[in-house]
């Protein structure tokens, strides 16, 4: 979780999805999503109210829907491996920033 008051450069949508790209594996062809909301919220210590980024971040792999027209097409025996047009998960995160 990162503070409300925490120094930082960059809006709450790039951090995360910065954070994304930090923590999970990289690929060549991807989709993202991201959605950001913001909200209050009163802690009993706090002179007013506290803003929150609520961040979710959807990383989906295009590399196998890439791939798989050609081997349909081509035949897999003519087409590189799934290791060469990259493999990783689909991934969502969901940060409170």
């Amino acid at each position: 979780m990162f503070l409300p008051h925490a120094p930082t450069c960059e809006p709450p949508r790039k951090h995360a999805v910065t954070l994304v790209d930090l923590e999970e594996p990289s690929l060549r062809h991807y989709r993202s999503g991201v959605t950001v909301e913001t909200r209050e919220i009163q802690p009993q210590a706090a002179d007013g109210p506290v803003p929150l980024s609520l961040v979710s971040v959807e990383r989906d792999n295009l590399d196998p829907a890439l791939r798989a027209p050609l081997a349909k097409s081509l035949g897999p025996d003519r087409v590189a491996p799934p290791d060469a047009f990259g493999t990783g998960p689909d991934v969502g995160w969901r940060s409170v920033m």
